[in-house]
């Protein structure tokens, strides 16, 4: 077939002509368009890989970071503190809690002693006793919540610890803190190890403590066992509002939206709370929780409570069973007798 405009000598020879430059154009417009989808999903993807990359950096290593890149504004602010003088609160706010009643004995604000030691002066000093290795806090969070809302309490500490490294686990994020609590104790316990194995020798670490919130403290309690190889490293256990002894409750409000959370996030991790997981509660996953050793590893064991939290009731999150009426208060009591006599 003739390619020259000027001598075509039929109308088939046109139309044949103009079909064949109109595939070539196809073709060249799909290879174009290729080429361009490539380039665009290439370059899209290493932008998502570059920021998935930034923000695991990020997670993992900001709070040392930030610590470093701030060391002389910390030392400055520590200094400061050193000077202010804590002060316990008014007798009759503590008179309440005796001994018998309570494990804790909260004296001021911003610190709290054992019940043991109330006839020695507490040591309200910032300073620390030892100067060689880490204390390393291990951070837990709440039900359907992140390691990142632990942040603010990690540069808290940093001000005034100079010693400080933080681990802030997150195998379980978001939604998968509503799996059972030993399946969440086994992950967090792993996570834990395979952090700390890579990054401390055993003498760079001096102590070990955990503050946890709300569901974190029954989490950070299914680890513990897990950790034998730094039971001896274990300092202060504080927990937030941690229902230790479940959510056992007459509330119908609290009822009802625990009972629509469950449907909604079918949430083993809320069965087991609720202390429903099993038809006999002394076979639960709480009480058998409570049977393992913990509180006596540590040095320091703080519960903290509000009395206007009522997701997590004082009762519980204190240990402390007192004369309200609760439904199964027999295996409550065996509960809390369990967790200070193992």
């Amino acid at each position: 077939m003739q390619h020259d405009d000027d001598k075509f000598s039929s109308l088939e020879e046109v139309a044949e002509f103009l079909l064949e430059r109109a595939r070539e154009l196809k073709q060249q417009v799909f290879s174009a368009h290729r080429l361009v989808t490539s380039h665009a999903k290439t370059k899209h993807a290493f932008k998502q890989l570059k920021a998935e990359y930034i923000s695991k950096l990020d997670e993992r290593y900001s709070c040392f970071i930030y610590k470093d890149s701030r060391k002389s504004e910390y030392q400055e602010i520590r200094e400061q503190l050193q000077t202010v003088e804590f002060k316990p609160l008014p007798g009759e706010q503590t008179s309440q809690y005796s001994p018998e009643s309570i494990p804790i004995l909260f004296e001021c604000p911003n610190q709290a002693v054992r019940v043991d030691v109330e006839d020695s002066e507490p040591d309200y000093s910032l300073s620390s006793s030892w100067t060689k290795g880490y204390h390393v806090f291990i951070l837990l969070h709440g039900l359907g919540s992140s390691h990142a809302n632990m942040i603010k309490i990690v540069n808290h500490i940093a001000l005034v610890c100079e010693n400080a490294e933080f681990v802030l686990p997150r195998g379980v994020n978001g939604d998968k803190s509503g799996q059972s609590l030993r399946a969440s104790g086994k992950i967090i316990a792993n996570e834990i190890i395979e952090y700390l194995d890579l990054h401390y020798n055993d003498e760079d670490i001096a102590r070990i403590s955990f503050i946890s919130h709300s569901l974190g403290g029954v989490i950070a309690r299914a680890v513990i066992p897990r950790l034998r190889k730094y039971h001896s490293k274990f300092y202060t256990f504080c927990s937030l509002a941690t229902p230790h002894l479940g959510i056992l409750t007459d509330n119908p409000l609290l009822k009802l939206g625990l009972w629509v959370f469950n449907l909604l996030k079918n949430s083993r991790s809320i069965t087991e709370l609720r202390l429903e997981d099993e038809a006999d509660i002394e076979d639960s996953c709480l009480f058998e929780l409570s049977e393992q050793r913990c509180f006596e590893y540590f040095e320091h064991v703080y519960l903290f409570s509000a009395d206007s939290d009522y997701f997590s009731p004082s009762y519980s999150t204190r240990i402390q069973v007192g004369e309200e009426d609760l439904p199964n208060k027999e295996t409550l009591y065996k509960m809390a007798r369990n967790m200070f006599s193992n």
